[in-house]
């Protein structure tokens, strides 16, 4: 008997399993706190930015090993390029900021910094269109597809 396996469904319900369980959002939340700490006067956390892009990995992997594993189990899921992960987010950065450059003097028939303050909303929204996306493809959860439209629209109301 000869069962078809689909290879990406497993390693999308791996990758759900793995990120069910908040420890992304709990260090997201870190973050927000100490860059809001770092902009809002107690510039005591500024040093630690730098470190949480560079550690966040290291962490995550530690905080995987003790807590989420002992619990769903180890499954080696194939490397990504980061290489190749941080070209492509440069490159959707770039595109949606021209993107936007470009609509903003179809529009208005100048580009001012007013006007891309205005529409900085919708940038954010983009922004986060592209990084939901890519859990979506990496998860396939579709509470991603939601997440996109809100923010999206989101950005889109705020910037009117």
């Amino acid at each position: 008997m000869s069962d078809k396996i689909n290879l990406k469904e497993m390693e999308q319900q791996a990758n759900r399993l793995l990120t069910k369980d908040g420890l992304m959002e709990l260090l997201m939340g870190a973050i927000l706190f100490v860059t809001s700490s770092s902009f809002a006067g107690t510039p005591i956390f500024t040093p630690f930015l730098g470190l949480y892009v560079i550690f966040l990995k290291n962490i995550i992997e530690g905080f995987r090993k003790k807590f989420t594993y002992p619990r769903i189990g180890y499954l080696k899921l194939p490397d990504e390029d980061s290489k190749k992960i941080g070209v492509g987010i440069l490159t959707f950065m770039g595109a949606i900021m021209l993107a936007l450059a470009v609509v903003i003097y179809l529009i208005y028939g100048r580009i001012s910094g007013d006007l891309v303050y205005k529409w900085i909303p919708l940038l954010i929204g983009l922004i986060f269109f592209g990084g939901l996306q890519y859990n979506y493809s990496k998860s396939g959860d579709k509470v991603n597809l939601v997440y996109i439209t809100i923010a999206v629209g989101a950005g889109l109301i705020f910037s009117l």
